[in-house]
Parts: C-alpha cells; sequence; structure tokens
C-alpha cells in the first residue's frame, strides 16, 4: 500500500522544494516526481516547476552537465550509458549530447577505457582467450563505451 499524500499548500510545496533543488541539482522529471507526494493539482506543480526554473533553482542544462561530470568522473561510466540515463530521466536529447561533448575531454575518455580495460584485464581469470575477449568487450560496452573504440583496443592489448 502506498504512502499517504501529504498536504501541502503550493507556497509551502515550493518552499521544499527549493531547499530540494539547492541541495544538488536536480531535473525537472525529479521535481514533478517529489512534488507527487504532496496531494497538488496540475496547475499548482506546473506553477512551482516554473518558478524554480525563473528562479535558477532548476536548471536542465546544468543539471545535465553535473551529471555527466559526476558519472564519468566517479563511476567512469561511458558516453552512451550517461546519455541513456539522462534520456531516462526526460533530458532533452540536445541539452544531452551538448553536456557529454562540453564535459568530457577526449583524451581524458580514451585514458579512462584504457584504465577500465587494464583493470579487467588483470581481474580476468577466464582461460580461454576468446571467452575472456568476450567478457573484457561486454564489460566495456556494459560501461557505456562505444564499440568502435572497444573492439581495436582490446585487440591490440591481447595480441601484445
Amino acid at each position: 500500500m502506498p504512502f499517504p499524500k501529504k498536504k501541502l499548500s503550493p507556497k509551502e510545496a515550493y518552499l521544499k522544494m527549493t531547499r530540494y533543488c539547492a541541495y544538488q541539482d536536480r531535473c525537472r522529471s525529479e521535481v514533478l516526481k517529489k512534488l507527487e507526494g504532496f496531494d497538488l493539482k496540475t496547475e499548482e506543480c506546473e506553477w512551482i516547476v516554473e518558478q524554480l526554473e525563473m528562479e535558477k533553482y532548476l536548471d536542465e542544462d546544468r543539471y545535465a552537465r553535473s551529471y555527466v561530470r559526476g558519472r564519468f568522473g566517479t563511476r567512469k561510466w561511458g558516453k552512451l550509458k550517461i546519455g541513456q540515463h539522462l534520456k531516462a530521466k526526460g533530458v532533452d536529447s540536445q541539452l544531452i549530447n551538448q553536456a557529454v561533448n562540453e564535459e568530457i575531454d577526449e583524451d581524458a575518455y580514451q585514458e579512462a577505457l584504457e584504465g577500465l580495460l587494464a583493470k579487467k584485464m588483470q581481474s580476468e581469470k577466464e582461460q580461454d582467450p576468446y571467452k575472456q575477449k568476450a567478457k573484457i568487450i561486454n564489460h566495456l560496452l556494459t560501461k557505456g563505451y562505444e564499440s568502435d573504440l572497444i573492439f581495436p583496443l582490446v585487440s591490440q592489448a591481447l595480441n601484445s
């Protein structure tokens, strides 16, 4: 059984959302999801979101850039995985592409991929070279890196 919705006035909900957005960058869908729990009308939710955007508490571009920096910097996710996650949160494709292209340095991206490859090769215990290659490639694909970067790098690493 779901939790009962809190009854808040639009002003109270707005104040709560300013704190929610000030604590950490949020996207529009996260804010709308949070507002669902406050038993507000659709028009009131839209008014709150518009106010948050006007006062720059809520900024999709800033959110996308922050998300890209965070996921690439700490988790070493590739561009594809970052893009999929942002798209699932309802961020505009154009903003996603712009954030990914501007926030990730190509040299750092290649370096991260090579680091993940080296780490996976060290930890991989598979004796069959074909299974080993498949496991390494699958690992890098699930991290969100592009196959056209992965295949030549893995082939080169395993042949040397």
